[in-house]
């Protein structure tokens, strides 16, 4: 899978997630470093703790490898612990 299909996949599922939680009742503040974690807050909790700014602002591509911390590229490759 190239890099921008790959981006695309992921930034939809973002996306999606952000819509999800709009309908919960959560809003999307922020996602980590390492692309993987989104954190969401309730919307009667916001009270302008928040910059609130669009998923594509957010959005962090998820980071694959050995020693970056991150998921492996292949789920087969995963350690079960």
């Amino acid at each position: 899978m190239g890099y921008a299909k790959m981006f695309t996949n992921e930034f939809r599922a973002k996306a999606a997630m952000a819509n999800l939680g709009r309908q919960k009742g959560y809003t999307l503040v922020g996602c980590d470093q390492r692309g993987v974690n989104a954190f969401f807050v309730r919307e009667d909790e916001l009270k302008n703790r928040f910059t609130l700014k669009r998923v594509s602002e957010l959005y962090r591509p998820p980071l694959y490898g050995e020693g970056l911390a991150g998921h492996p590229k292949d789920v087969k490759a995963m350690r079960v612990v």
